[in-house]
């Protein structure tokens, strides 16, 4: 109803019989449709002339002979001929398009012969000048034509040259990455040297018999050194982080061994402030767990180390909970809590980020490159976790940080604690610290002992003063060294003038930066059985244990040195290795373990002694003067192949970055051990099966000590005079002649050499940190 139609009308006279005109007839046709077709052909015509016109885009039509039968003007600016060139037939399309092209071209006229279309593609056009401008081309048949199309050409110069640039971008970038990844390998290696130096003679110290205070003294060395060595992981960490080349490591390993080891690491720093660094591991959470321990101590290490920089006076806990479980796995959350200056919420989130700090002041007064945290918050995204934290300016911080673990098959599956020697005894605790004091309840309750804690010598003494019967006398008293009014040293000296039959044996919680003088007063107060804070839970245990099982005197036994066990099967072992005291402590480990040695100095004299000994191992330095490991490894495979034999030739390397290892395998090497080389692992690897290993038949090597290329006889078997044995020095020599097995010049050797080296790896670590 109501619609308009377009009709064609058509009128005739309509005559009577003799012809007479007596009207008109009229006949009318439906002609809608074809007047919308047309109106339709109108405006399309309209618009492809306003487009046509519009020389926003080249158009031409052409025929598939290379004709062009019109253009617009955009087009004929593209390729830079005149309208009078197309009139005349001067402009052809197949004219220009370069050699190159043409079957380009071929495969389109193909397409538009068989479909009518064909997909757009790129070529250059050669202008009228001779130049060339690179385009894109769209064509389609015209309807009811088989030789006649329309072409649309697109200048593509502009996005060409800003191709060129990005590429050129991204070769710089690329060149910068590599450059930045050759620094940090440098940086690495350079640092990495002295830190091995360092930590491996004091490993070989600590395998002596030494007194607790020295065991505990050279622990903090070595962990030290470890803190030291966490310095260069962090910006390699930050590096591997931006890359996403940074992997986790899943390992078994002790929880509360891990944080004992942390906590220690810091307790100095805390100290010399005066805080007290506690740490509280709820009774709940197993202790053997699979995870990354490394990457787990290091986000513990920024938390822990930011708290006690950023807290003058009180405390800095460390609280491990489990926050859930499942059949396979568990939550643990790490809280690290501290009473120092606190975070506006306004910056608690920005912290998080890269080179953020909460303000520059801050970074003036405490100093910081404001990576800590950010390498934290990716670490614990890593570990399936996440970090936030609650603070108040002026009230402290408490930072939270998840990790999700997998207890051990030791964890398990191991029985309920068997009775101990401790069950049932009754334990003071004297402390003013009120989280120091609970975490010792928590802990001592977790071992079936009855603990009492009190604040201070007053409420202890009259504690003591009312333990009369034999079920309420104590059997230890932990007392902390450092209290208020009346510290640690005066009231032990009162217990044991007055109160002996009732505290039972005496236990100073040793906390000050100045251990030498807290020792010192121990002796003078006849109080030798110490721990120092924050408490070890293990080291707590065994000297409890200690005590009770003992003859009643307070002196800890001296600690017996670690057994190094003789290899089943003696290794001839060829030491590649340019570092002259890494060469004097490797052959003093090998040797402990019965090993034959013999040394070269760079790849270049690895390969000559190679073919001229037999060896059953290698172990090959990968960055040395004259020739790597890596190339004179590839020389040795190659000779190698043409009589069958494979000696397993295992990377010692002070770089650790994503892929040295594979660089390491790639050249022919069966296994990789980082610097600074740890003995366990070194012995693990050297003395494992390898299968792929064919080791040719040959006598050993004419004598057992470890020979050093190119010195004289007289040098290897020379006789020093005897080391001066010291009065309570650090280093019992006696000792230590037994751990590198009576071989004076040896041990003499390694000491020279770390002090021969020293100015340099120090000159070298600047250099590297410039």
């Amino acid at each position: 109803m109501g619609q308009r139609l377009h009709v064609q009308v058509m009128k005739a006279p309509a005559t009577d019989v003799d012809g007479n005109v007596i009207g008109t007839q009229t006949m009318f046709w439906d002609v809608t449709a074809r007047v919308a077709t047309e109106e339709a052909l109108q405006q399309s015509t309209a618009r492809f002339k306003k487009l046509f016109d519009a020389n926003i885009i080249g158009i031409m039509l052409a025929d598939l002979s290379g004709r062009v039968l019109e253009a617009n003007d955009a087009y004929l600016a593209l390729v830079g001929y005149s309208r009078d060139d197309l009139v005349s037939g001067r402009l052809r399309w197949d004219k220009l398009t370069p050699p190159e092209y043409r079957e380009l071209d071929l495969r389109a006229i193909e397409s538009l012969n068989a479909t009518g279309i064909c997909p757009p593609w790129e070529k250059e056009y050669i202008r009228k000048d001779g130049s060339r401008v690179p385009v894109m081309v769209g064509v389609s048949m015209l309807d009811n034509s088989t030789s006649e199309c329309i072409c649309f050409v697109l200048d593509m110069t502009k996005q060409k040259r800003t191709e060129t640039q990005l590429l050129r971008a991204k070769e710089e970038a690329d060149s910068a990455s590599q450059a930045k990844s050759l620094f940090l390998a440098n940086m690495s290696h350079e640092i990495r040297t002295p830190m091995n130096a360092i930590i491996g003679l004091t490993e070989l110290v600590l395998d002596s018999d030494l007194t607790p205070q020295q065991r505990d003294n050279l622990s903090a060395v070595s962990e030290s050194a470890e803190a030291l060595l966490s310095l260069i992981n962090h910006i390699l960490d930050f590096s591997k982080i931006e890359a996403g080349k940074l992997e986790l490591d899943a390992v078994e390993f002790s929880l509360r061994t891990m944080i004992a080891g942390t906590l220690k690491t810091l307790a100095l720093q805390a100290h010399r402030k005066g805080l007290e660094l506690v740490g509280d591991i709820r009774a709940d959470v197993p202790d053997r767990l699979i995870g990354d321990v490394v990457r787990l101590r290091q986000v513990l290490m920024n938390l822990l180390g930011n708290a006690i920089k950023f807290t003058e006076s009180g405390e800095v806990v460390l609280r491990v909970v489990v926050s859930s479980r499942d059949a396979l796995s568990l939550e643990l959350r790490f809280e690290v809590v501290d009473t120092g200056i606190g975070i506006p919420e306004d910056r608690q989130h920005a912290i998080f980020e890269a080179f953020e700090q909460v303000h520059t002041s801050i970074n003036r007064k405490y100093g910081g490159t404001g990576l800590g945290l950010s390498i934290t918050s990716k670490l614990a995204q890593l570990m399936e976790g996440r970090v936030w934290l609650k603070s108040e300016p002026g009230h402290g911080s408490t930072f939270f940080v998840t990790s999700r673990v997998r207890p051990a098959v030791s964890e398990l599956i191991a029985a309920a604690m068997n009775p101990s020697p401790l069950d049932g005894l009754r334990v003071l605790v004297v402390d003013d610290n009120a989280t120091s004091r609970q975490n010792l309840m928590d802990l001592l309750t977790s071992w079936r002992m009855r603990p009492m804690a009190v604040a201070g010598a007053k409420a202890a003494i009259a504690t003591l003063k009312r333990a009369k019967g034999a079920d309420s006398v104590f059997a230890f008293s932990l007392i902390d060294a450092q209290m208020p009014v009346v510290d640690g040293f005066e009231l032990a000296t009162t217990i044991r003038n007055e109160f002996a039959d009732r505290a039972g044996h005496l236990l100073l919680l040793l906390s000050s930066p100045d251990r030498a003088a807290e020792l010192a007063h121990c002796d003078q107060a006849g109080l030798a059985a110490t721990i120092a804070k924050p408490v070890n839970e293990s080291e707590l245990f065994d000297t409890l244990m200690s005590l009770r099982l003992g003859s009643g005197d307070e002196a800890a036994p001296s600690l017996p040195a670690r057994i190094t066990e003789t290899a089943h099967t003696v290794l001839r072992v060829l030491l590649v290795e340019d570092s002259l005291f890494n060469q004097k402590l490797a052959i003093a480990l090998l040797k402990k373990r019965g090993h034959q040695v013999l040394v070269a100095n760079n790849g270049r004299e690895a390969v000559d002694l190679f073919f001229r000994h037999p060896f059953d191992r290698v172990l090959m330095d990968v960055q040395m003067p004259e020739m790597d490991g890596l190339e004179a490894t590839q020389i040795i495979r190659q000779r190698e192949s043409r009589s069958g034999a494979h000696v397993p030739i295992i990377a010692m390397t002070a770089q650790a970055l994503s892929g040295d290892r594979e660089r390491c395998l790639v050249a022919g090497m069966d296994e990789y051990l980082t610097k600074p080389i740890r003995p366990d692992r070194m012995y693990e690897v050297l003395e494992s099966d390898f299968p792929n290993a064919v080791i040719p038949q040959a006598p050993p090597l004419k004598s057992a000590r470890a020979v050093r290329r190119g010195a004289a006889p007289e040098q290897v078997t020379a006789v020093a005079s005897p080391i001066p044995k010291t009065n309570g020095g650090l280093v019992d020599w006696s000792h230590a002649m037994t751990v590198v097995g009576g071989d004076i010049p040896l041990l003499r050797d390694v000491a020279a050499a770390c002090l021969e080296d020293f100015p340099r790896w120090l000159k070298e670590f600047d250099q590297a940190l410039a």
